[in-house]
């Protein structure tokens, strides 16, 4: 029972580490990082977070576009766009 417990334990305290982690474009997987290329364009990355949903690592991106236009893209490491929506 106490294993249970520790393992309950660690977990959450283990779980917050993937909420929201600021990262540089640079750590982002190449084929993540091209696919935000290819959507931001000409635009302004303002933020890079690294997340975790339903079991696997995603990339939400907050851009501008060249009109100043606000977005967010969320891209799986593997340069799958989950969703790009105005912010």
């Amino acid at each position: 029972m106490k294993r249970t417990w520790m393992a309950v334990v660690l977990f959450l305290v283990a779980s917050p580490a993937w909420a929201g982690e600021d990262v540089p474009l640079e750590q982002v997987p190449e084929a993540a990082r091209r696919t935000i290329q290819e959507h931001v364009g000409d635009g302004t990355i303002e933020d890079v977070e690294r997340d975790r949903e339903k079991g696997r690592v995603v990339y939400e991106v907050e851009y501008r576009d060249p009109t100043g236009t606000e977005f967010e893209l969320k891209v799986g490491e593997d340069g799958e766009l989950i969703a790009k929506r105005y912010d």
